[in-house]
């Protein structure tokens, strides 16, 4: 997919300016497609699907906004950077509350231009690749996304198994897709038109997990009016999902394995066999072997529970499916919401070297409250500072040195020059960090800034 070259359409009048930028694009291993007027853009657009638009804002009697709002509503995703006169920023401006990812002035800076071209490559990348894994799902429930090896790995295992009517144990830390693996199986498999039940062990009160998996006949306890269909039940021939089966009562755990070994079971205060074909997938936190040294699971419901087991790893673990997971998440926002937002490469570089102890489901959270708070179609790294914390801190693999022979005072303020350096200088999220007060960090910015003047003043003499 990074072999692709990416395509440019380049959209100017000037037949110097568009000779030296379709060198410039193709000696840094981009395409160039060349137009100089907005209705051959739009041909060109629609012939060659460019991945990024440079346009000029003057072109003769045409204006490169026109042709901004008319690409939007073909593609409303895509990179529009305008080029504009110095004195024109106002229009730039107006350009990118019309959704332009950026813009450049002329004299066009070249190291400028190629930055922005850089940053915008992994972008475009990412949302193709992403695209790439929906086209291969056979359904849209079937959203397991990943191209870290042990992604690829799981992947291989769901295909094996997907058609063995056997159980699965899903093993891993709290978050990291155990229910998005479960579906994987069932809607990839020959049971996909079937029923998906998912049920949480931990969510339903003990006195009422026994009703809700297998059913109760009217009467069968107070306030039992009616006959109630179990999980089971409903499942039929499809699959039934038991997640945090650790904790489910002991005394259940033997009707369970009942149903494992015979196919068949008893609705609660019922005395008639009904048998069921589903497919039990389920999934565990914890590590079920501990709970039956202490009596609290049972050996054999374990055995006949872990005849094909995955283990899912948790997202510290495959970074490189950060930015992909990333991107879907802020892909189905912005479909929901008619946005056009985008992650820059600082941000995405920040959420790769978070450690995610919530794994995929907390990635999901920071990405929507991301999205809710940010101000403009750029997602900076700030927009994320909420996750910033001293452990976050100590992980971009920055080490400070604090040489001996110092004050104090010294180390304090050299703590605080780094930390404010490493924030960019946001004085809001440097408070947070230390866990001071702003009002306590000005000050000792103030008391910091006498010191560095006094010692300056010291040289002098």
């Amino acid at each position: 997919m990074k072999s692709e070259k990416i395509k440019v359409l380049i959209v100017e009048d000037d037949i110097g300016l568009q000779k030296f930028l379709v060198k410039l694009l193709m000696t840094n291993n981009y395409n160039a497609i060349i137009s100089r007027t907005v209705a051959e853009a739009g041909e060109l657009f629609e012939k060659f699907s460019p991945d990024v638009v440079l346009s000029d804002l003057m072109l003769g009697d045409d204006y490169g906004l026109d042709l901004l709002v008319d690409l939007k509503k073909i593609k409303k995703d895509i990179p529009f950077i305008i080029m504009t006169a110095y004195g024109s920023v106002e229009s730039a401006v107006k350009a990118l509350k019309l959704g332009a990812y950026d813009y450049i002035t002329k004299p066009i800076d070249i190291d400028k231009l190629l930055k922005i071209l850089e940053n915008l490559k992994e972008l475009i990348y990412l949302k193709k690749e992403v695209a790439e894994l929906r086209k291969k799902k056979d359904s849209s429930e079937a959203k397991f996304i990943g191209i870290s090896k042990e992604i690829k790995h799981i992947s291989e295992i769901i295909e094996q198994i997907k058609d063995i009517d056997t159980t699965v144990l899903l093993t891993g830390e709290t978050g990291v897709g155990k229910e998005v693996v479960a579906k994987s199986i069932h809607y990839l498999s020959s049971r996909a038109d079937k029923p998906f039940i998912s049920i949480n062990c931990a969510a339903i009160p003990a006195t009422l997990i026994e009703s809700e998996l297998f059913g109760a006949e009217k009467g069968a306890y107070t306030g039992a009016n009616k006959t109630i269909i179990g999980k089971f039940e409903s499942a039929k021939d499809g699959t039934i999902f038991l997640d945090e089966i650790s904790e489910m009562d002991v005394s259940l755990q033997a009707k369970l394995l009942r149903v494992l070994q015979e196919h068949s079971f008893y609705r609660l205060g019922g005395n008639q066999i009904i048998h069921t074909n589903a497919r039990i997938i389920a999934a565990t936190n914890k590590r079920l072997e501990d709970l039956i040294a202490s009596g609290r699971f049972r050996e054999d419901l374990f055995y006949r529970l872990n005849v094909l087991p995955i283990n899912i790893p948790p997202l510290r673990e495959r970074k490189e499916d950060i930015p992909l997971l990333a991107q879907f998440f802020l892909d189905k926002l912005n479909e929901k919401h008619n946005k056009n937002k985008h992650f820059n490469k600082q941000t995405i570089d920040f959420l790769c070297k978070y450690n995610w102890p919530g794994n995929i489901r907390e990635l999901e959270n920071a990405v929507q409250r991301a999205f809710i708070f940010s101000s403009d179609d750029v997602i900076e790294k700030n927009d994320f500072s909420f996750l910033y914390n001293n452990q976050t801190l100590l992980q971009d693999n920055d080490e400070w040195i604090f040489p001996a022979g110092k004050t104090m005072a010294e180390y304090e303020n050299m703590i605080i020059s780094n930390t404010l350096k490493k924030c960019g200088n946001n004085k809001s999220l440097t408070s947070k960090i230390l866990g001071i007060s702003e009002r306590a960090l000005y000050y000792k910015l103030k008391t910091l800034k006498k010191m560095q003047t006094n010692a300056k003043n010291a040289d002098r003499v």
